[in-house]
Formats: structure tokens, sequence, C-alpha cells
């Protein structure tokens, strides 16, 4: 007997799709993509709060250095997407004081 399509997709309901939209990261989930010792890490994008700073994307050596040097002002003067975020997402980083 062969099995129907419902055999060969039990559970596609119950699968979690993750969401892949940029996002900010907390600096916890810095610190756990940098104890990764995954060597074919995602580049992260670095955002500044002041446009005299440009931004882009880095990588996970930068990212460390970036932590080590600017740990104590993340928040208020720079933080870190996921994924490149789009103009408008930029633009409305609520940045601590």
């Amino acid at each position: 007997m062969q099995p129907d399509f419902h055999d060969n997709f039990m559970g596609l309901s119950e699968m979690v799709f993750v969401d892949t939209s940029p996002r900010i990261m907390s600096m916890d989930e810095i610190r756990e993509y940098l104890a990764n010792d995954d060597a074919d890490k995602d580049p992260l994008w670095v955002q500044w709060a002041s446009d005299s700073v440009k931004g882009g994307w880095v990588l996970a050596h930068t990212v460390a250095d970036l932590v080590r040097r600017y740990e104590a002002i993340f928040g208020s003067s720079w933080v870190l997407w996921t994924k490149k975020p789009t103009e408008e997402q930029r633009e409305a980083v609520e940045w601590q004081c």
C-alpha cells in the first residue's frame, strides 16, 4: 500500500517557523553568538546612533572587538541587527539615554 500525502507530511502543522526579519540583538544574544565555535558565523549589521559613523556588515572578530571596546555604550550609541534592517527600521530605533 502506497502512503498518502498525509502520511508523508505528518507533523507539518506542528512545525515552528522562525521569523527571520531583521531585529536588534540583546547583549546576551551577542555573547552567545561569540561563544559559538561555528567558524561560518553569519555577519551582523552594526548601526551607530550618530549619522557621522557609518554602519554596515561586521564579521565575528569585529563583533568581539566592538563588545570589548564599546559594551558600556551598547544600546545608547550602537546596536547589532541579525540582518540588514530597512531604512524605516533603522530610523525607528529607540536609543537608550
